[in-house]
């Protein structure tokens, strides 16, 4: 679908693969320094004859929300981002999905009370300060993935720190990503 809208608009859309998924090469560390490979895809675009470097922009959803907000912070080539019920507080994530606590210590390292300067580097709404690119966020009020609670804690930083930001709610049940009942 991604690729039929940016067709349609007369875009291109480039992607990367987490380390370690699928036949991709390396070791997923959600969110660590795999967030580099996202940063090398805008190297790569400058180099491309055919992309708009002043009129580059990002999309991500849920983890690849946070890694949205990782690549906002550490490089400044992004001129808007969207991002779909994306983590903001990788602690917050942690304590909220005990589904996910044996990954993100595997993934991260450890637990949050061991290595909470690993999620905090992670987190979003702990240097919100530093994100400078106009921001759309959505989140639905009922997500069971990723809290709203997450969303509404870092635009509260956002804004405490003057950034351009909108937020829209939807008021719905599932995640974003949950597929429609009976589909």
């Amino acid at each position: 679908e991604t690729t039929y809208y940016a067709y349609q608009f007369h875009t291109i859309c480039v992607a990367s693969n987490y380390r370690g998924c699928g036949k991709s090469e390396g070791t997923d560390a959600f969110g660590g320094d795999d967030v580099h490979d996202v940063i090398h895809l805008l190297d790569l675009c400058e180099k491309l004859n055919s992309v708009d470097t002043k009129n580059i922009n990002m999309f991500g959803v849920s983890r690849g929300g946070m890694m949205t907000y990782e690549t906002l912070r550490e490089d400044r080539r992004i001129h808007k981002a969207v991002v779909v019920a994306g983590v903001a507080d990788c602690t917050m994530n942690y304590e909220e999905r005990e589904d996910m606590r044996s990954l993100l210590t595997e993934l991260i390292g450890g637990t949050p009370e061991q290595l909470p300067e690993e999620y905090s580097r992670r987190s979003a709404v702990a240097w919100a300060d530093e994100i400078n690119t106009p921001l759309l966020i959505f989140h639905t009020t009922g997500d069971d993935k990723v809290s709203i609670k997450q969303a509404d804690k870092l635009v509260k930083q956002l804004k405490k720190n003057q950034k351009v930001i909108r937020m829209v709610a939807i008021k719905q049940y599932k995640n974003f990503l949950a597929k429609p009942e009976g589909k």
